[in-house]
């Protein structure tokens, strides 16, 4: 419930009241939300139970993760896949202004928020 109070509602919010306006800076959002084999989960809760992702949980596939939480990826998994698509992402952003990873992505708008395309 925290993380939808303090992460999600206030990202809904944000793209609702600005779904239609005219402004050029806001370029997209980015929502992870994959468990891998990794996730900083039990370090927050104490427990092995699958609470979905968690926090940072993303840092675990764009840098190397504390030690004995990541141990890497094997070349051919859907992880391995995963980070070369994330750091393309975050790579292309940082010298574009935008990323090659959102083309064929229909803007949000009016019409289809809530329900717009994601990766």
């Amino acid at each position: 419930l925290l993380g939808d109070a303090y992460f999600i509602h206030p990202t809904y919010r944000l793209l609702k009241y600005n779904v239609n306006s005219s402004r050029s800076d806001l370029r997209g959002i980015l929502r992870f939300d994959y468990r891998g084999p990794y996730s900083y989960s039990p370090y927050y809760t104490n427990s092995s139970k699958d609470f979905g992702t968690a926090h940072v949980d993303d840092s675990l596939f764009l840098f190397n993760g504390p030690v004995g939480l990541s141990n890497g990826y094997a070349k051919q998994s859907p992880e391995a896949a995963l980070v070369k698509r994330y750091v393309r992402l975050y790579q292309s952003f940082a010298e574009n202004g935008y990323s090659d990873e959102f083309a064929g992505i229909e803007e949000c708008n009016d019409l289809n928020f809530p329900n717009c395309e994601y990766l």
